[in-house]
C-alpha cells in the first residue's frame, strides 16, 4: 500500500492541476486560450517531469515476476486474436495489414 501512496503523492500535483482547471472553466468565465495553454503545459512539461521522476526510482523496485508479464500479455494476445477472428467472421472485416503483404 505504501508504494501506491508514494506514486499517488508523486502524481497528486497533476491531479490538482486538472482539478483547478476544471473548476476554473466550470464555475468562472475562464478564457479558452488559457485552458489551451494550461493543457499544453500539462502535456509538454508536467507529465514528462512526473514520468521521469517515477522512472528514476524504478531501479530501486523489486524485479518483476515473469509469470505476471506472461499472464498479462498472454491475456492481451488472447483477446486480440478473438477480436480479429470475430471481426473477420461476423463483420467481414479483412485486416488492413498482413505479414504476407509486408514481405
Amino acid at each position: 500500500m505504501s508504494s501506491f501512496l508514494h506514486h499517488f503523492a508523486l502524481a497528486s500535483p497533476l491531479y490538482l492541476l486538472v482539478l483547478v482547471g476544471y473548476l476554473l472553466t466550470k464555475y468562472w468565465c475562464w478564457p479558452t486560450s488559457v485552458s489551451d495553454a494550461l493543457s499544453r503545459f500539462s502535456y509538454a512539461i508536467a507529465m514528462p517531469a512526473m514520468l521521469f521522476r517515477m522512472m528514476s526510482d524504478f531501479s530501486k523496485m523489486p524485479p518483476v515476476d515473469v509469470r505476471l508479464l506472461l499472464a498479462f500479455f498472454g491475456g492481451c494476445l488472447i483477446v486480440f486474436v478473438i477480436g480479429r477472428i470475430l471481426a473477420r467472421e461476423t463483420l467481414n472485416k479483412a485486416p488492413r495489414f498482413s505479414l504476407a503483404a509486408a514481405k
